[in-house]
């Protein structure tokens, strides 16, 4: 019920689903509209001229999208010739959201954007309409319920403003997974309570008002030659770069610094710039401890089903190298 409150589904919706059903994110744009009595519409796979095809032809209201689809629906260069007037509340989840899509896709379609960030433990963080603009980095305050931490590499509490390990509390957490002690006692901090919290695996911090930034995933990060290194931020830079389409950038293993920053690329078509050029490139807008070793393309990403990379992937196949 609250969820359906906060992403502001009404019982005269046409929901969107685009996503696989075994997905948490279409069980959440589902059981919303069921709640309210709403009506809903499965696409069989996503493909952004069809799904706006859809909005159009079946008066679509509402929706749950990741990132990736966005962009896709963004980049199409005919996308103003579509009536998409019906649309009034999209929630986007899964991945980072960049602040651009954030700003550009209620622009161009005239939409309500919601952007969730979650755990399907039980965890989540909305960042709504309002605060788009005086936010926009962030993934907003805790939903109802819900309390945040972060943790020091200590496990101790860190102040506003500071790096670490995200960790919550919430009525709608999991009791555990089920036969896995060890996965358990790995996931769970106890506060001076005695109260179960949920270790996040992402780290990230707070500002003054309680809104929360995600930096970054916590086995993401690199550590080079005692220094922490935020993926997240070499990769903000190079999707800068007029022929970047895509970039994930990973640890590898480094005789001199422990582990090195490498940067796996997909060029936008017809993008023509060649490794040394955009190694160059990187480095000369990066901190020190942030420049990368090399530059190694793809013709895409290793993706999950929800659009995710799968960084775990692009790290194994670094595994045998040594910059």
């Amino acid at each position: 019920m609250e969820l359906a409150l906060v992403l502001r589904y009404r019982s005269d919706c046409v929901t969107l689903c685009s996503l696989g059903l075994f997905s948490n994110i279409s069980w959440v744009a589902m059981l919303c509209t069921v709640l309210v009595g709403g009506t809903m519409v499965v696409m069989p796979s996503f493909e952004a001229r069809a799904a706006v095809a859809l909005i159009e032809s079946e008066g679509i209201t509402h929706g749950t999208f990741v990132p990736l689809q966005l962009e896709r629906l963004l980049a199409l260069d005919d996308l103003g010739r579509y009536r998409l007037s019906s649309l009034d509340t999209i929630m986007c989840c899964g991945s980072p959201l960049k602040p651009q899509v954030k700003r550009e896709f209620p622009h161009r379609t005239g939409c309500t954007l919601i952007e969730l960030y979650g755990l399907t433990e039980g965890l989540c963080t909305i960042l709504s309409p309002e605060d788009f603009v005086a936010k926009t980095d962030s993934v907003g305050k805790p939903f109802l319920g819900t309390d945040l931490r972060i943790l020091g590499e200590d496990d101790r509490e860190l102040p506003a403003g500071a790096t670490g390990e995200i960790v919550g509390f919430s009525p709608l957490l999991m009791a555990g997974y089920h036969g896995r002690d060890d996965a358990n006692r790995e996931a769970t901090w106890t506060d001076p309570r005695g109260r179960r919290w949920l270790r996040t695996g992402d780290l990230g911090k707070l500002d003054a008002e309680g809104f929360l930034y995600v930096v970054d995933r916590k086995k993401d990060m690199i550590l080079s030659g005692g220094q922490n290194v935020y993926p997240v931020d070499i990769e903000q830079v190079m999707r800068g770069h007029p022929d970047v389409a895509e970039v994930a950038v990973v640890a590898a293993p480094s005789r001199k610094w422990g582990e090195t920053p490498v940067a796996f690329v997909v060029l936008k078509r017809g993008g023509t710039a060649d490794r040394d050029a955009l190694l160059r490139w990187t480095n000369a807008r990066v901190g020190k401890q942030q420049r990368i070793a090399d530059v190694l393309w793809r013709e895409s990403l290793p993706r999950n089903a929800n659009g995710k990379i799968l960084k775990r992937e692009l790290r194994a196949a670094l595994a045998a190298c040594e910059y």
